[in-house]
């Protein structure tokens, strides 16, 4: 009997930028073997960059959750290269099953969010979408808003 190929990131991965929010969308639609996901970082970045964007929507729930070195590779390799393409900071709104809270609060991750805070990159890990969205809409509203200067004892 025939073995199935495993699925490739283009099988699995999409990635849309989103004009009216200004965010970009990277979507798996199912598992892949952990050595495949930095070409979906790739392309993720590819597509960043032709449209500028700093506010990304990942949707890792029907994905597998990563392994130790792949948030190794992710923070010593990926967020350096995505900080320098795409500009700080870097925002990044995960999508994530329920049951996947002790990982997200493990010492993986929490390593993980220690290594990339000098890069200005900041993942939030979310388990619905409009959380998610609102929350990416208020990082990108608060830096498109000017400044107001700050009254002082002296201008009065």
């Amino acid at each position: 009997m025939p073995v199935a190929p495993a699925p490739t990131p283009a099988d699995v991965f999409s990635c849309t930028y989103e004009p009216h929010t200004g965010f970009l969308r990277g979507e798996w639609s199912g598992p892949l073997p952990l050595s495949a996901l930095p070409a979906c970082y790739d392309h993720l970045l590819a597509t960043a960059q032709v449209h500028g964007c700093r506010f990304w929507l990942l949707d890792i729930r029907r994905r597998n959750w990563h392994d130790a070195a792949f948030a190794q590779w992710f923070s010593q390799a990926f967020v350096p290269q995505a900080s320098r393409a795409v500009g700080q900071p870097l925002f990044l709104a995960c999508l994530v099953v329920p049951t996947w809270r002790p990982q997200v609060e493990g010492q993986c991750t929490e390593q993980l969010l220690r290594q990339i805070t000098d890069y200005n990159v900041f993942p939030f890990y979310f388990t619905e979408e409009q959380p998610a969205r609102a929350w990416l809409h208020d990082q990108r509203v608060a830096e498109v808003q000017p400044r107001r200067p700050v009254a002082t004892a002296a201008s009065h």
